[in-house]
């Protein structure tokens, strides 16, 4: 694994850097509003958004971050719910997976906050520990989707395809509002 510094950010078009295709990179972020540890980046060549992936668990970040960067995104793995608001204003990403249930905050919470800074953003819960009750919640609170771990990660192609039809859909209708 490589770790640098990053005066500009982890992805290419923030530091200035390009990389070749088919090269992936994973490396440490490092900023002082975030601890080190707890922050992974890893991308492949072909770009079909950013997705910011936050769980407690390293194991499933680095499953998600494998998987959907072989699908062409580019993704960032945070441990730290306190992060999340500082990644989502910093690097602008399309697509938000979450852990409902995280030791020091709740998805729910932290998507409400993420949705506040950047409404075009779109939340997908995943948890181990679901209920109807917290689906009900997590999509009044604006989530996308709602998945239970485990899951097939093969579920997560069409659903984010989906959801950055979505997204691109909203940022048309800002960008053009209605004559009325």
């Amino acid at each position: 694994m490589e770790s640098t510094d990053h005066k500009n950010g982890p992805f290419p078009e923030d530091r200035g850097n390009t990389i070749g295709s088919g090269f992936r990179i994973m490396q440490h972020v490092t900023d002082r509003s975030m601890n080190r540890e707890s922050i992974q980046v890893e991308e492949k060549s072909a770009h079909r958004g950013k997705v910011l992936i936050v769980d407690d668990e390293r194991d499933i970040i680095h499953v998600l971050q494998e998987y959907l960067s072989g699908e062409g995104y580019k993704t960032l793995g945070c441990t730290s719910g306190s992060a999340v608001i500082n990644l989502i204003k910093k690097y602008h990403f399309d697509i938000l997976v979450i852990d409902l249930m995280m030791p020091e905050t709740k998805g729910i919470e932290l998507l409400r906050s993420a949705l506040k800074v950047d409404p075009q953003l779109i939340g997908i819960i995943i948890t181990g520990n679901g209920t109807i009750e917290t689906a009900v919640d997590a999509m009044k609170s604006g989530a996308f989707d709602y998945l239970l771990k485990p899951f097939d990660l093969k579920l997560l192609p069409p659903i984010l395809a989906r959801a950055m039809q979505v997204r691109a859909l909203g940022k048309a209708q800002v960008k053009s509002p209605s004559l009325r």
